[in-house]
C-alpha cells in the first residue's frame, strides 16, 4: 500500500467551519451550512485569529527595513507589524546598531524631542490608524532602520481562503472555533456538556500549541538607560 509523503496539511475557512458544526452536533454528516451560518462561523474565527495574535508564535516573526525622512524623526510602519522585536539603526551595510525601546512615559519625559543627532532610542505607538515609530535623537538625513517584528495572523476574508495557521495548529482552531460558535447554533442550551467538552479541548489544544512555539531558551539582560541631556 503507498504511503504519502506530504508533510503539509492545508485546511480552507468553509472546511474548519463545517468541522467545527458537526463537532457541536448542529450538523448531520450529509447536512451543510448554510451561507449566514457560515458567514457568522467566519467572524467568530477572524475574532479569534486577532485574541491569538496577542500570543508569541515563531513563525509569525518578519524582518524588514523602514525609512525615516531626516528632520521628521517618526515615520508609520506596514500595517502587518504586530510587535516590535528590536529595532537597528544601519549606519552602513556592516554596521547596524541597536536603538534602546522606549515606553510611552519616557517617550513623553523628553524635555526636547526635536533634539538632532544619531538615534540612539525608539517609541512604538499604536493607534486606530495605524503604527508609528518615533525615534530620538531625530536625524539630520534619511535613515534607515532594521526592524524585526512579529506580524498579527491574517484574517479570512472568504471561506475559500486557507487559514494562516500551521497544520498543527488545527485541531485547536477546529474546538477554538467550536466553542466561540456555539450560540450560534443554540448548541449552550441544547447540548451543554457539548459545549464544556469543545470549551475544554480548546483550552487545552492552544495552551498545548503555545507551549509548542516558545524559543528553546529565554535570555534577559538589562539595557542601561539612554539619558537625555
Amino acid at each position: 500500500m503507498a504511503r504519502s509523503t506530504n508533510p503539509n496539511y492545508t485546511w480552507v475557512a468553509w472546511q474548519l467551519c463545517y468541522s467545527a458544526a458537526r463537532e457541536l452536533g448542529a450538523l448531520g454528516i450529509s447536512d451543510t451550512l448554510d451561507s449566514t451560518e457560515e458567514a457568522e462561523m467566519i467572524i467568530r474565527l477572524n475574532s479569534m485569529l486577532a485574541e491569538w495574535s496577542k500570543d508569541a508564535n515563531l513563525w509569525r516573526q518578519k524582518s524588514g527595513t523602514v525609512t525615516i525622512t531626516g528632520g521628521v524623526g517618526s515615520g508609520l510602519l506596514p500595517a502587518e507589524v504586530h510587535d516590535l522585536r528590536t529595532v537597528r539603526y544601519v549606519q552602513s551595510a556592516t554596521n547596524k546598531r541597536i536603538l534602546a525601546p522606549w515606553n510611552r512615559d519616557q517617550w513623553f519625559s523628553l524635555p526636547n524631542r526635536a533634539q538632532a543627532g544619531d538615534p540612539t532610542a525608539y517609541y512604538f505607538a499604536r493607534t486606530l490608524g495605524g503604527v508609528e515609530l518615533y525615534i530620538w535623537p531625530v536625524p539630520a538625513a534619511n535613515v534607515t532602520l532594521e526592524l524585526d517584528y512579529a506580524r498579527p495572523l491574517y484574517f479570512v476574508e472568504s471561506s475559500a481562503q486557507e487559514i494562516d495557521i500551521p497544520y498543527e495548529w488545527h485541531e485547536a482552531a477546529l474546538y477554538g472555533l467550536a466553542s466561540r460558535s456555539a450560540g450560534v447554533f443554540g448548541t449552550v442550551r441544547i447540548d451543554p456538556q457539548a459545549v464544556a467538552r469543545c470549551d475544554a479541548q480548546a483550552r487545552s489544544s492552544y495552551e498545548r500549541m503555545v507551549d509548542a512555539d516558545r524559543p528553546d531558551s529565554y535570555f534577559f539582560t538589562y539595557d542601561s538607560p539612554v539619558e537625555a541631556p
